[in-house]
C-alpha cells in the first residue's frame, strides 16, 4: 500500500464516513487521539459501516502523531449534531487543529468538515493553525471548510 497522503482526524461518525469515502479511491490514514478508539476500530468491525472490509487494505488506523508527517491533506471533522456542539467537543476540534499545526508543511491542505460551525473554524481554528505552524494561510498552506 502506498503511504497515505490524506489524514482524517477524529474518528467519530463523520470521520469514519470520510475515511471510508477516501479509501475507495486512495490510501488514507485515520487518526484519533484515543488509542482505545483505534483498538476498537481495529478489533470490532461492527463499529464501522458496511463496506469496511472492501476498503480495509487502504486504511491505516493510528494514534501515532509521527504517522501524520508525510500527509499533504488533513481533514478534521467538526461535530455537527447540534448547531452548537458542547464546549468539550469544540476543545477537541481545537486540539486536532493545534496538532495539525505541528505537522503542517508548505503546500499542505487543511479541510474542516464543519457543517453549521463554519464561524468556529474561521474565528478559532484558522488563527490557531497560523499560530502553531508559524505559517500563513493562503501563502504557505490552504484551508477549506464545508458541510458534508
Amino acid at each position: 500500500m502506498k503511504k497515505p497522503l490524506t489524514a482524517i482526524l477524529d474518528l467519530n461518525q463523520i470521520g469514519i464516513s470520510m475515511l471510508l469515502g477516501h479509501a475507495e479511491k486512495q490510501s488514507v490514514l485515520g487518526f484519533d487521539f484515543s488509542e482505545k478508539r483505534i483498538q476498537q476500530l481495529r478489533l470490532k468491525k461492527e463499529l464501522l459501516p458496511k463496506g469496511y472490509d472492501e476498503t480495509k487494505r487502504k486504511i491505516v488506523l493510528t494514534h501515532d502523531i509521527k504517522q501524520l508527517q508525510p500527509c499533504k491533506c488533513y481533514c478534521i471533522s467538526v461535530p455537527q449534531k447540534e448547531l452548537m456542539p458542547d464546549a468539550r467537543q469544540l476543545q477537541l476540534v481545537k486540539r486536532y487543529t493545534a496538532l495539525v499545526g505541528t505537522v503542517l508543511k508548505k503546500g499542505d491542505w487543511v479541510f474542516f468538515a464543519s457543517g453549521p460551525n463554519d464561524r468556529f473554524v474561521i474565528d478559532t481554528c484558522m488563527p490557531l493553525l497560523e499560530q502553531v505552524s508559524g505559517m500563513k494561510e493562503q501563502n504557505d498552506y490552504k484551508v477549506a471548510f464545508t458541510g458534508i
